[in-house]
C-alpha cells in the first residue's frame, strides 16, 4: 500500500539557494523538451519517448548547460518523465495539452526518488541538500519504504516535502454487513455545506467570503503596483515591493485554503469513525458553479474535496462511500411513501406537503433520507447485508 506523508520543512539559506536552482533546472528541462516535442510534431517527426529525451539530456543537454549537473539528477529525470506522462494523458484523452512552466506563476516543485532520502532525528535527508529541518507531525511506519520525495515551494514562500511511502499493509476487507442506523445520507447544501437525514448540518464558515474584504484590499494594492511599474517601464523582477505585496496576497489565499482543508479533514474523519456507510449525491459541482451562477459559494465550500477525503478514509476502515446517480430525484421523492412530485423543482420551495400521503417534509432532510434509502438499496445489490 502506498501512502503520502506531507511535512513542512525549514531549509537554511544555502539549502534555499540549492532549491531555487533545482526548481529552475527542472523548469528549464521541462520547457526545453516540450518545445522539442512541439517542433517535432510541427515538422512531422516521430514523438520522442521519455527514454530518448532522458538520453539526450544526459549526453547533450547537460554538456551544453553544465549547471544542470549541480542539482539532483533524479529531479531532472522525473521532470522528463512527468512531461511524458502529460503527453500520454493527452493521447488517451484523459488530460489536456501540456503547457510551459512559468517562473513567477504557481508553486515550484520537483520529485526525487533517490535511495538516499531518509527521515532522521527531526530532519529529512535529501540529495544535494543534506539534512533539512522538518516538522514531523506524523510518524512513518517502521516497516515503510520511502519510494519518492516531492519538494515544493508555495507562492507565500513556505517549503514542504511529501514522502511517498510503501508498506506491506493492505486495505481491510470491506464489511460484509452494515447497520441501517449507521448509514448516513448527505444532501449538498450551498449555504450549509450539507444537510443529513437527521436535519443537522456542520454550518460552513464561508472562509473566502469572510476574508474577501481584506483580500480585495491587498489585491487592489498589488494591481496599483503593477500598473505603476508598467507605466514607469521598470521590470517586475526589479520591483521589491511588488513581490513583497504578491507574497502578502498569497498568504491570505493560502490561509483561506488551509482553513477549508482543515475543516473538511476534521469533518470527514469524524464521520468515517462514526458511520459504516455514507451516501452522497454524484452532483456536477463544476456545472453547478457555472450554470446556476453559484461559483463563489460552491468553490468556497470545498464539497468535492470533502467527498474525496471521505472516500479514502472510509476505505481505510473497510467502510463504504456510496454515490447516488446525479439524476436520482432525491428532492422530488417523498421519503414516506415514495411518490415523486415535481413541485420541488423550484429551489425556493424549502418545505412541502406530499399530495399523496400528506406528510410535511423539509426539503433538504427529505432529500438526505432518500439518499440514505437509495444507498441501502445499492449496498444490498452489492451483496452487503443491511441490518
Amino acid at each position: 500500500m502506498l501512502k503520502g506523508y506531507k511535512y513542512r520543512i525549514y531549509p537554511n539559506e544555502e539549502q534555499i539557494v540549492m532549491l531555487s536552482k533545482t526548481f529552475g533546472c527542472v523548469r528549464f528541462v521541462y520547457n526545453h523538451y516540450l518545445d522539442l516535442q512541439e517542433d517535432g510534431y510541427a515538422s512531422g517527426k516521430k514523438h520522442l519517448s521519455k527514454i530518448d529525451c532522458n538520453n539526450d539530456c544526459n549526453r547533450m543537454l547537460k554538456d551544453e548547460n553544465p549547471w544542470l549537473r549541480e542539482v539532483d539528477k533524479f529531479a531532472i529525470t522525473n521532470a522528463i518523465y512527468n512531461l511524458d506522462s502529460a503527453y500520454q494523458k493527452l493521447f488517451h484523452h484523459t488530460g489536456r495539452k501540456p503547457r510551459h512552466k512559468r517562473k513567477h506563476k504557481g508553486s515550484d516543485s520537483y520529485t526525487t526518488n533517490s535511495p538516499t532520502v531518509q527521515v532522521v532525528h527531526g530532519c529529512i535527508k535529501l540529495p544535494k541538500l543534506g539534512k533539512v529541518k522538518a516538522r514531523l507531525h506524523r510518524q512513518i511506519p517502521t516497516n515503510g519504504k520511502i519510494k519518492s520525495a516531492t519538494v515544493s515551494r508555495t507562492p507565500s514562500g513556505k517549503y514542504y516535502c511529501s514522502l511517498l511511502v510503501e508498506t506491506p499493509d493492505v486495505l481491510p476487507k470491506p464489511k460484509s454487513y452494515v447497520y441501517s442506523a449507521r448509514v448516513l445520507g448527505l444532501d449538498y447544501s450551498s449555504p450549509d455545506f450539507y444537510v443529513d437525514n437527521f436535519n443537522s448540518s456542520p454550518a460552513s464558515q464561508h472562509w473566502y467570503r469572510r476574508m474577501q474584504k481584506k483580500l480585495k484590499r491587498e489585491q487592489r494594492k498589488l494591481s496599483r503596483m503593477y500598473e505603476a511599474a508598467k507605466a514607469s517601464g521598470r521590470k517586475l523582477s526589479e520591483c521589491h515591493n511588488y513581490h513583497k505585496q504578491k507574497r502578502k496576497v498569497a498568504k491570505i489565499q493560502e490561509k483561506i485554503a488551509m482553513r477549508r482543508n482543515n475543516f473538511t479533514n476534521q469533518l470527514s474523519a469524524a464521520i468515517a469513525k462514526q458511520y459504516d456507510a455514507v451516501v452522497v449525491e454524484d452532483i456536477d459541482l463544476r456545472g453547478m458553479a457555472g450554470s446556476l451562477h453559484l461559483g463563489k459559494a460552491t468553490n468556497d465550500n470545498g464539497f468535492g474535496m470533502f467527498r474525496r477525503q471521505l472516500d479514502y478514509k472510509l476505505a481505510d476502515r473497510g467502510k463504504y462511500l456510496i454515490k447516488a446517480d446525479r439524476f436520482f430525484p432525491s428532492s422530488q421523492t417523498c421519503s414516506c411513501c415514495g411518490a415523486v412530485h415535481k413541485i420541488t423543482k423550484d429551489l425556493s420551495v424549502r418545505e412541502w406537503t406530499c399530495p399523496t400521503c400528506g406528510a410535511h417534509l423539509l426539503r433538504d432532510q427529505n432529500a438526505a433520507q432518500n439518499l440514505k434509502n437509495e444507498g441501502i438499496r445499492i449496498l444490498q445489490t452489492q451483496g452487503v447485508s443491511v441490518i
